[in-house]
């Protein structure tokens, strides 16, 4: 941890003053405008908390000091609990909730100062908590990194978190659902831009490819494929009943990286997995159906609900989907249970056999929209709760820390 250290002061300026006052902090600046957007009335301050995204450095001997005084072992951790004891924020609050930096500091603050409150807002569906305990109990891992977790108050998608994170022990204080705010900015999007949807005879599929834990591929050295033979799955059947599909890569190309470097992202990987493991004779269709992911994240969600069905494994777009009222199909064809949709239902497939795919895909298209959310229930609600503002509730929650 020095050396990396080391490295930030290389490549960072310094500012040789304390940072000020302000009462919210946002705890790390990866996907951090909703945040800032939502607190766009409020006074805050970004911190950076990744080493290869710190560019600036506060050098002071009130700095120094506190860093000094809070090391445990880890410089980066000391620092960055001297700058948050500095700005002395009443709000600490993340979008990225599964930072296990945020965990370390919110505990270190429970005993340095409670007065500061720390808020995690859900980003995305965490397999990665049923993934540690897999792998720790099948002794890939030595420890359970849930153990590591500490989440003073959580905003979550739906009422599922709570129930799987008390399951699985993880130190969670107050779990509260709001639903997603990254879906509410969509229909804002929507809103503004006046934009009607139309639905399409279409399939829209979301790769998974690099979604899991590399270190499963120890135990299970099939599962790349598994997943990729979801794509060959929806490829056979639109082929068959003449639908087109939108197949939407995971991963986005980095135009600021040289070509050697592109070949060990995890853009390259995902290309390179459906080149291997792709019928060859479906490759040039998968091609003409690749929609590229760029800076426009909206641009997958409105393919999305263009299409009759959404396919996906653990894309937390399956949520987002069903609260929009449409059909999806959550389809794992690993064998690992650990990937099975929150809902058991008819929309949810677990067999990695093409013609019993065929056949559930194929009862979905055909029923009507209000016949499929008949037989789903009210069970929507436990996955992502019926909030069109999601917003409004975090802001309350932060107002009453303040």
């Amino acid at each position: 941890m020095l050396i990396k250290f080391f490295k930030i002061l290389k490549k960072s300026n310094f500012k040789f003053s304390n940072p000020k006052n302000t009462d919210i902090l946002i705890f790390d600046d990866e996907s951090s405008d909703l945040i800032e957007n939502l607190l766009s009335s409020f006074k805050y301050y970004t911190l950076k908390t990744r080493p290869e995204k710190i560019d600036c450095l506060y050098i002071t001997l009130k700095v120094i000091f506190l860093s000094f005084f809070y090391f445990r072992g880890n410089i980066l951790s000391s620092y960055l609990i001297s700058i948050i004891s500095i700005i002395n924020p009443k709000v600490v609050i993340t979008y990225i909730d599964n930072s296990l930096k945020f965990s370390e500091l919110a505990l270190r603050f429970k005993k340095i100062d409670k007065r500061i409150k720390f808020i995690a807002v859900q980003n995305g569906s965490r397999y990665e908590i049923l993934e540690n305990e897999f792998l720790f109990k099948n002794n890939v891992i030595k420890e359970n990194i849930n153990k590591k977790f500490y989440i003073p108050t959580f905003l979550t998608f739906g009422k599922y978190e709570k129930q799987i994170y008390k399951k699985l022990k993880i130190k969670v204080i107050k779990i509260q659902p709001v639903g997603s705010l990254k879906l509410e900015k969509y229909n804002e999007y929507k809103r503004k831009n006046k934009i009607k949807i139309k639905k399409k005879k279409q399939l829209c599929l979301l790769s998974d490819h690099g979604a899991w834990q590399s270190k499963i591929n120890k135990i299970d050295d099939n599962i790349e494929k598994n997943f990729i033979s979801l794509t060959n799955f929806c490829i056979k059947f639109s082929k068959k009943y003449n639908y087109k599909i939108k197949i939407c890569e995971k991963r986005m190309k980095d135009k600021n990286l040289d070509n050697k470097k592109i070949f060990e992202t995890d853009y390259f990987l995902e290309k390179k997995a459906f080149k291997k493991y792709l019928n060859p004779k479906y490759y040039s269709y998968f091609k003409k159906s690749l929609l590229k992911r760029d800076k426009n994240i909206f641009k997958t969600y409105l393919n999305m609900e263009e299409s009759e069905v959404l396919i996906s494994t653990m894309s937390t777009m399956l949520r987002e989907n069903l609260f929009l009222r449409n059909k999806i199909l959550a389809a794992n064809l690993t064998g690992n249970s650990i990937y099975n949709f929150p809902i058991k239902g008819f929309f949810s497939f677990n067999d990695n056999c093409y013609e019993k795919f065929e056949k559930r895909l194929l009862s979905i298209i055909k029923m009507s929209n209000e016949t499929y959310f008949k037989k789903i229930g009210k069970n929507t609600d436990y996955c992502i709760i019926k909030n069109n503002s999601p917003s409004k509730k975090i802001i309350s929650v932060i107002k009453s820390c303040l």
